[in-house]
């Protein structure tokens, strides 16, 4: 907690090293950064209370090959993980999120939602993650979530199916099937590319 506003202003100079941070937005910005921070470590100091949680990988890149039958082509899948913990034995995947995040965004009823509903994206990635962890180290079991940096009171917005939190092997396959077939879209030429609304 003592080094928060030393961190901020280390970040402020290596990627804003113009900004003057004695006045003006940049003044207001750090002190929104410090609020949103000096929240975000109480609430970790309070969750490190009442469980074992032990880091393993913070901003990590993993990254995998996919070969499906259905396309020609390899095609590399990657993504920089914010965070992957231990959390009471369980193993977590955790996402940060400035914007606005609600719990319906991380949770689906039907497997299709994930590439038929832009509202699931953040499911969508949830599961990437979880399926790139897989395939860089064979574990199979997870829970995944975000934390929305703006409302943290509202906690961890946990990825699950039909309810159940858990993703397991089973659901790794299920995301690979909505995979495979989001690419056999994407490689198809009778399906022209439509800009999101």
């Amino acid at each position: 907690q003592k080094n928060i506003t030393q961190t901020i202003k280390q970040s402020f100079t290596k990627h804003l090293p113009n900004a003057d941070l004695k006045k003006g937005r940049y003044l207001l910005i750090f002190h929104v950064i410090e609020r949103y921070i000096e929240n975000f470590v109480k609430m970790e100091a309070k969750l490190v209370e009442q469980h074992q949680i032990k880091l393993l990988h913070l901003e990590e890149r993993f990254e995998t090959s996919l070969n499906f039958e259905t396309v020609p082509y390899s095609i590399k899948l990657k993504g920089f993980i914010d965070r992957i913990d231990e959390f009471d034995g369980t193993l977590r995947i955790i996402d940060y999120k400035t914007g606005t995040t609600e719990s319906r965004d991380v949770k689906i009823k039907e497997w299709d939602e994930l590439v038929s509903s832009d509202l699931k994206s953040k499911a969508f990635q949830l599961l990437c993650y979880a399926y790139l962890i897989n395939k860089n180290t064979e574990k199979a079991t997870f829970i995944a979530g975000i934390y929305a940096i703006k409302n943290l009171k509202n906690g961890l917005h946990q990825f699950s199916f039909n309810t159940n939190p858990i993703i397991d092997a089973q659901v790794l396959k299920e995301f690979e099937n909505q995979l495979e077939s989001l690419v056999q879209e994407i490689f198809n030429p009778e399906i022209p590319f439509t800009e999101k609304e």
